[in-house]
């Protein structure tokens, strides 16, 4: 489920969980009634392709991501904070929706490169892009986790404890 559906479909009781953990946190971060629960990875799964021979390469060039905001755009700025480049400043990011879409956007040359997350980057190296650095290297953080809102936290606590436990 996509990350934004899944936190609308949370916020109006459809749905009891998701494992959109980034989107759950900063959806949290603006106040909003979801909280996660649990955390199982610690680290993103993304890749940045590219044909460039290396990160500091994509200087003055142009990356897609899915949208600003989201996990892989924040995973792309810290991407190139690491090495030394300034994210909208020295790279241009370009927001373009869905990854088979980054992906046409990359084969197409319309953009230098992108984050993606499997099974893309080995899409694009089947196009001659290369996987550059797994974003796994450079990036640490709760990347997939059991989210759930407030007033499941509050008034089912024994389901929960089923749920992460399982």
């Amino acid at each position: 489920m996509a990350p934004r559906i899944a936190l609308t479909a949370r916020a109006t009781s459809q749905v009891d969980y998701s494992l959109s953990i980034g989107s759950t946190l900063r959806a949290a971060m603006r106040a909003a009634p979801v909280r996660a629960v649990a955390s199982s990875t610690v680290a993103p799964f993304f890749a940045l392709v590219s044909k460039e021979p290396s990160v500091s390469a994509l200087k003055g060039k142009i990356l897609g991501v899915s949208d600003f905001g989201g996990t892989n755009f924040q995973v792309t700025k810290m991407v190139l904070t690491h090495y030394g480049l300034v994210p909208l400043k020295d790279v241009q990011i370009l927001s373009i929706g869905a990854e088979k879409v980054i992906l046409d956007a990359l084969v197409a040359g319309r953009i230098h490169g992108a984050t993606l997350s499997p099974p893309w980057p080995f899409e694009a190296e089947k196009h001659g892009f290369k996987i550059m650095l797994k974003a796994s290297d450079v990036v640490q953080f709760h990347f997939a986790g059991i989210c759930t809102y407030l007033d499941k936290i509050k008034n089912n606590r024994e389901q929960i404890k089923k749920v992460i436990s399982r």
